[in-house]
This record gives C-alpha cells, structure tokens and sequence, in this order.
C-alpha cells in the first residue's frame, strides 16, 4: 500500500480519472493482459485479497475481456498455489491451515463430498479465498478435477466483480449505465450468497465443513 501510495497508483484509482486509468492501460498494448494476468497470480499466491484486483479487472479492460483476463490469472494462481503446497513448501502450509479449524477441515470434507466441496466453497467464500488454494493442496483430489472444478466455479463470481468494475467506468460517463451494471453485478453477487447455500445444505457440505455430522447419517 504504501508503495502504490509513493507511485503515484492511487490517483489513478479516484472516480475522476478512471479513464486515465483505461488511456494508460491501453498504452501497454499487448502487453497490458499479458502484465495483468502474471500480476494477478503473483498477488493472489502472496495472500493479496481478489476483490480489488478483479474489480481493477472491469475497470481497465471492460466486462467482456476483463472477465477473461480476471478469469485466467485467478485460475493460474489456483494452479500454482496447489502445486505449491502438495510438491513444495508442504510443512509451511500444514503449519499455516491448521490454525483455521475450517481449513483443517476441508480435508475429511473432501473425502465425503469430493469435488462438490472444492465447487461450493469456490462459489461462497466461507474462508480466505487464497488460502483455500494452498488447503486443497494438502487434500488428496486429483490436481486435474481441482483445477477444472475451480475453473468453472469461480467464473460467476468474477464476472459479477468484473461487471461491478466495470460500472464505475461506464458511470463515469453516464449515470444510467452505473445504476444498470451495478444492478447486474449486485444480483449476480445476492444469488452467489444464497442460492449455492441452499444447495449445499441439502447435500451435507455446509455440515462437513462446520464439522456436524450430516442429518442422513
């Protein structure tokens, strides 16, 4: 934080010079998704929260390529966080889940629900996000089913992020755009938060994940 506050990042970042933001970006030419997409996967493996980085996503590259971009770092660091913590620096993560009793449990969960576990907590975020990548690495799910699962996953949540980065844009320079996409982006959010709670309830997830026994058995 502080280094972005000492470049100069943050005045790219107010309201009033989010097209700055797009002129400078547009600037890199090819290189600008190619440095986006690295950065995201850098980040994310060092524990840098998703969210401002997804929504930074809308606001440089628009909804369409913004998703793609967003999408494509997001799902490298996942890879490279599992393969990290399963052929790497296995000790240091073990040390680090298990001080989170969700994440030390995410183990036997994996066990009874199998991949349905790994898609529910990609689609509600009930612990870090970036942790989980490093957890599942310690879990004995196939690195294939991880990575596809995770990648079908969290595209809904990075398209309501992205679209919501987006709008901040397109308000700019209409209001009515900024009330459309951030209706889009807060109803796309608001089913993420219900809908696969519902679900995952009827199946037991959410019980594993609390450590309850199902109701069924």
């Amino acid at each position: 934080m502080i280094l972005a506050w000492s470049l100069g990042l943050y005045d790219y970042l107010r309201l009033g010079n989010l097209s700055r933001l797009q002129r400078w970006v547009g600037g890199l030419g090819p290189w600008a998704p190619i440095l986006y997409m690295t950065g995201y996967a850098v980040l994310e493996l060092v524990l840098v929260p998703a969210l401002p980085i997804t929504i930074l996503a809308g606001i440089a590259f628009g909804p369409v390529w913004g998703t793609l971009y967003a999408w494509i770092g997001a799902t490298g660091s996942e890879a490279l966080a599992f393969l990290i913590a399963r052929h790497g620096a296995r000790a240091i993560v073990e040390s680090c889940v298990a001080k989170s009793r969700r994440l030390s449990q995410i183990d036997t969960a994996v066990a009874r629900h199998g991949w349905r576990i790994l898609a529910f907590t990609r689609l509600v975020p009930v612990f870090p996000f970036n942790m989980q990548n490093y957890a599942y690495g310690l879990t004995g799910i196939h690195f294939s089913t991880y990575l596809v699962v995770s990648a079908i996953f969290s595209l809904p949540g990075a398209v309501a992020l992205v679209i919501a980065g987006d709008a901040l844009v397109e308000g700019d320079a209409d209001l009515r755009w900024l009330v459309v996409y951030l209706g889009i982006a807060a109803l796309l959010l608001g089913l993420l938060s219900v809908v696969p709670k519902r679900l995952a309830a009827r199946i037991g997830v959410t019980d594993a994940l609390s450590g309850r026994k199902c109701a069924h058995e």
